[in-house]
């Protein structure tokens, strides 16, 4: 359902390298992200002169000709069909470290570049013998905020239809659920997990008005409701479609960069400053690329987009008067809407002091 980048000639401009996208004749706004699957009959390529020569300079970059399903004359032919799959991240940017061992890399990186050690031997200590799991853990980020996303898709289409009357109705559904972990609605009062919903519907008539006219009506259409993270501090995506995937690949960059090392990703119950103070639970222990805060404290955006594209044609047999010839007239008409809600929460964020050695002070959040 993304709008993806297709080349068929390569790049040849610093403009536009797209190719001219043609579904039943007409080039539509949602391009291939407004079709489902079981509505496509046939997708021919057409590149250089073939392309150029019927369709001028708008076929240079190559022209996609979709040409949807329509019925056939006899009984109603029913296809339904149900799917689901589960996606999941299959990329890890190292293989997994325990935070000494991490500590011990980074010490040694210092040291090949001349300036102190980040941790004293006694930190790697408490790394290694797990006393204090809070300021001293050893996490695995990647197990901590991934999890696998499920996908379920439905759809059922009916074609048949007379000698004079022929038609295809088709309608889908679509899920696809966040491969991120994320705290429940009922715990946050709403839902700040990645989501897609998505209802597609396409029906098709054709019908012989006489010996040599026939009229074709293509009438489709989809609704696309997304839920979303807020994305402050400059990364939010600016532009009305907030499903750009950058989003996601900040989170994704997030925790490929937090270390088995880093106390979080939020402060834990009973955790009292360096004054004795009890502290907010669930506050966001704050670090350059823990984003675990963001993901469930932040809010949500909740953006629903629908589409309806819908065309007439006339073909005209005119072989009564030339055989060979025929004429075709068609109009089409297109409705977009496109709606989002935004909510935005205020959460508390917190940095740390680690303790250095035995006899130094003990080691602290604070706001």
């Amino acid at each position: 359902v993304e709008n993806v980048d297709i080349l068929i000639r390569g790049i040849s401009t610093t403009g536009n390298n797209s190719p001219l996208i043609l579904i039943d004749g007409v080039e539509r706004s949602g391009g291939l992200a407004s079709l489902d699957n079981n509505e496509v009959d046939s997708v021919p390529v057409l590149k250089a002169a073939a392309a150029t020569g019927v369709f001028g300079v708008r076929g240079a970059n190559g022209v996609i000709l979709i040409t949807t399903k329509r019925g056939e004359p006899g009984k109603a032919d029913i296809n339904i069909s149900a799917e689901h799959s589960i996606q999941t991240v299959i990329y890890r940017s190292t293989l997994k470290l325990n935070s000494w061992e991490h500590a011990e890399l980074v010490n040694l990186r210092n040291a090949n570049d001349g300036i102190e050690p980040k941790y004293s031997d006694w930190q790697i200590e408490q790394f290694k013998n797990g006393s204090d799991p809070v300021f001293f853990p050893n996490r695995d980020p990647w197990n901590e905020l991934i999890k696998p996303g499920h996908q379920t898709k439905a759809n059922i289409n009916v074609s048949g239809g007379t000698k004079d009357v022929q038609y295809f109705v088709n309608a889908s559904y679509l899920h696809q659920g966040s491969i991120f972990k994320t705290q429940s609605a009922d715990v946050l009062g709403y839902d700040p997990s990645f989501s897609l919903n998505r209802f597609n519907i396409r029906t098709n008539i054709d019908s012989k008005i006489s010996p040599s006219l026939k009229a074709s009506l293509n009438v489709s259409g989809y609704v696309n409701s997304t839920n979303l993270i807020p994305w402050e501090d400059g990364m939010e995506w600016k532009d009305p479609d907030f499903s750009h995937p950058w989003v996601n690949l900040t989170v994704m960059g997030g925790i490929a960069r937090t270390t088995p090392a880093t106390p979080g990703p939020t402060i834990p119950a009973n955790t009292y400053d360096n004054n004795g103070n009890l502290l907010q639970e669930g506050g966001w222990v704050r670090e350059r690329y823990q984003y675990y805060a963001r993901m469930n404290y932040a809010g949500y955006i909740k953006q629903t987009s629908s589409v309806m594209n819908s065309n007439l044609a006339l073909d005209w047999d005119m072989k009564s008067i030339l055989p060979g010839l025929s004429s075709r007239a068609m109009v089409a008409y297109d409705i977009n809407a496109m709606g989002w809600l935004k909510a935005s929460a205020v959460y508390k964020t917190f940095n740390y002091y680690l303790q250095t050695s035995e006899t130094d002070k003990q080691s602290y959040f604070y706001e």
